[in-house]
């Protein structure tokens, strides 16, 4: 997804189109490709630098943190934003920043939504709710023996 920085005058510039999905170059486990990369950006000039603003929407599967399915994951990024200042290159390539913004907004661990029994709704195993209530933590309050200790002054 590349433009020429010398294309660019003082009119907007509009680009819109796909990716193929193996541009994201997914190696980790637990995450794969469903399908394309959609784009609507705009390329303004701001004296000298280029500035980019767009969408991006694609759809991934993910593996379930919890029952280990797949489980559809749309991402749809309503404000990319990518600034270019000079010295600007004769062609620059917008695929590194799109495949970033993609992966920064995928979960660290996902998992797929109970119902109200807390039961997976692909694999049907229970799923206990978590505590409301915290277990203390080992050696009491620390903040308390703190407050006990005297300072001569």
């Amino acid at each position: 997804m590349k433009f020429n920085p010398s294309d660019i005058g003082d009119e907007i510039v509009s680009m819109s189109g796909t990716l193929p999905g193996e541009t994201l170059d997914l190696k980790e486990q637990g995450i794969r490709t469903d399908g394309e990369i959609a784009y609507r950006l705009t390329i303004q000039r701001e004296e000298e630098t280029l500035i980019v603003l767009g969408k991006l929407q694609t759809k991934l599967q993910l593996q379930c943190g919890r029952c280990l399915d797949w489980i559809p994951w749309p991402i749809e990024i309503d404000d990319f934003c990518v600034t270019f200042e000079p010295p600007l290159a004769t062609s620059i390539d917008l695929t590194e920043n799109v495949r970033e913004d993609i992966i920064l907004r995928l979960p660290l661990r996902a998992a797929c939504e109970l119902d109200a029994e807390h039961r997976c709704p692909r694999s049907g195993k229970s799923y206990p709710p978590k505590d409301a209530v915290e277990t203390p933590m080992q050696g009491g309050d620390v903040w308390q023996s703190l407050d006990k200790l005297k300072i001569k002054e």
